[in-house]
């Protein structure tokens, strides 16, 4: 009797172990995906026109052309910033920004095109005023730093969607 348990026993823990063996082949069944991702590159630089003018006088109109040009493969939409080196002088000076093309939101400026291959945006301004009732002795020389940031256009439907926003 005990030979015949026993028996019983090691054929009902051989069916079990096969049984979890079968299923666990079962779910445990993959494929295996390829998947080629190629991302796309952009290459953007900052294009200028410019003369310094040393210390400007009250009422002086400062030329100063700013535009994103896109060296890459890929077209992209772009996004820009400008900074006054001297915040006092930022407070004594108008920039002419372009608000036919560029929309300004959280401190950047966005184009509204599509920025092409090869192509360059309209200017993002074209000069930079001194007021004419600001005091000659406050006025001092002064520096306008621009960034640019630039995200490839595929797969956004505007400049604000390519950073995730409007």
């Amino acid at each position: 009797m005990k030979k015949r348990n026993m028996i019983l026993l090691s054929a009902a823990a051989a069916a079990a172990l096969t049984g979890s063996q079968m299923a666990s082949a079962w779910f445990s069944d993959a494929d295996a995906a390829v998947n080629l991702l190629t991302p796309g590159g952009v290459n953007t630089s900052i294009t200028e026109s410019f003369e310094d003018p040393g210390v400007p006088e009250p009422g002086e109109v400062i030329e100063k052309t700013v535009a994103i040009m896109n060296n890459g493969p890929n077209d992209c939409y772009v996004r820009a910033a400008a900074y006054f080196s001297e915040s006092d002088m930022e407070e004594l000076c108008e920039v002419d920004y372009d608000t036919g093309h560029w929309r300004y939101d959280g401190g950047w400026w966005y184009y509204d095109d599509i920025l092409e291959t090869g192509e360059t945006t309209s200017p993002l301004f074209t000069s930079v005023k001194v007021s004419e009732n600001a005091a000659a002795e406050k006025i001092h020389a002064f520096d306008i730093y621009i960034v640019q940031e630039s995200r490839q256009a595929a797969g956004s439907t505007n400049a604000f969607d390519a950073w995730g926003g409007k």
